[in-house]
């Protein structure tokens, strides 16, 4: 009974992490359908700079044609390079949701595995008890069995020592049977009780 509510208790906590492990693979999916157009950006934002690699920040300043031109294009620098941060930032960030998303899914995955190991171990145990459970039983019904044996071949031996009796309407003893006293007579001697009358037996 205890084995069996161990497993009864562990198919509950297996279903429970099948569940939540949905449940996280259902956000993973979210989450990576809004990552898309984040990498996708980031993605056209790398190309751009490889494309563009042999420009330095400096060489677009030094490029500019007076004061108010230096300003305006740094102005504008610093906006894209804010822009390029918030991107890679936010995608970075939603990577990072995602791996430690996947480590826990990894890991109630092992957990999974270890209750389904141990529901495994639990099932072998009891059907191993109840094979030496109906090994004993096998066991204590072929003792059983030979007892009976033993006590017919005891009973109808010892009937025989009467052979020869009298027969006595309503006969009851040694010195003489009727049919339902002679058998009454001889299995009360193995201690089985039964009816006096034919009728009765």
């Amino acid at each position: 009974a205890a084995v069996n509510a161990t497993i009864e208790d562990n198919n509950a906590a297996i279903a429970n992490a099948q569940q939540q492990m949905e449940e996280k693979r259902a956000e993973i999916a979210k989450l990576e359908e809004e990552l898309a157009p984040i990498q996708e950006i980031y993605d056209a934002k790398v190309r751009q700079m490889y494309k563009n690699r042999s420009t330095s920040i400096i060489e677009v300043l030094l490029q500019t044609e007076s004061f108010g031109d230096f300003i305006s294009t740094l102005n504008s620098v610093v906006k894209i390079l804010s822009i390029d941060n918030d991107v890679i930032t936010e995608y970075n960030e939603g990577k990072e949701n995602i791996e430690v998303q996947l480590t826990e899914l990894e890991a109630e995955a092992q957990e999974l595995e270890a209750l389904n190991q141990e529901n495994q171990q639990l099932t072998l145990e009891l059907e191993e008890k109840r094979q030496s459970q109906n090994a004993l039983l096998a066991e204590a019904q072929s003792k059983l069995d030979q007892i009976q044996e033993y006590k017919a071949a005891s009973l109808i031996s010892y009937a025989y020592k009467f052979l020869g009796t009298p027969y006595v309407w309503g006969g009851t003893t040694p010195s003489g049977f009727d049919c339902s006293g002679f058998t009454q007579y001889v299995f009360r001697q193995f201690g089985y009780s039964i009816g006096r009358t034919t009728y009765d037996q």
